[in-house]
């Protein structure tokens, strides 16, 4: 039986590029589902829980005394997800119009899109 001269090499090189692709897609797999935050998980979520996880959500532009506020408010787990948008600007939270907003298109997202009452409330609030 002959065999072509490169055909270990790329036998090799198949060999690796599966095994990479298997990796990658273990690892977009895992980073999905560890990104993936579901109204089960927050209602689990202590205070301290809710403020660690803001911390490390940089799109949400929350400020350190913004996410204080919260934690100090004893927002966790069930209170997170009913926020509204006249809570957040309060002069008891005050936090900033667009810091308010994205928190809640995320809330939003968690809960698959069941509540845009916040949309409503601004629109009211500029008028």
């Amino acid at each position: 039986m002959y065999l072509p001269r490169n055909f270990f090499l790329n036998l090799s090189i198949y060999v690796i590029t599966k095994t990479i692709s298997n990796v990658m897609s273990s690892y977009i797999s895992i980073f999905i589902t560890v990104n993936l935050l579901t109204v089960e998980k927050v209602k689990v979520k202590s205070q301290d829980d809710i403020k660690d996880f803001l911390n490390v959500r940089k799109e949400l532009d929350l400020e350190d005394k913004d996410i204080n506020k919260l934690y100090d408010q004893r927002v966790m787990n069930n209170i997170f997800l009913t926020l509204k948008y006249k809570m957040l600007v309060n002069p008891l939270l005050s936090i900033p119009v667009r810091s308010a907003i994205k928190l809640l298109e995320f809330i939003n997202k968690i809960q698959g899109n069941k509540r845009t009452s916040f949309s409503h409330t601004l629109y009211h609030i500029c008028k």
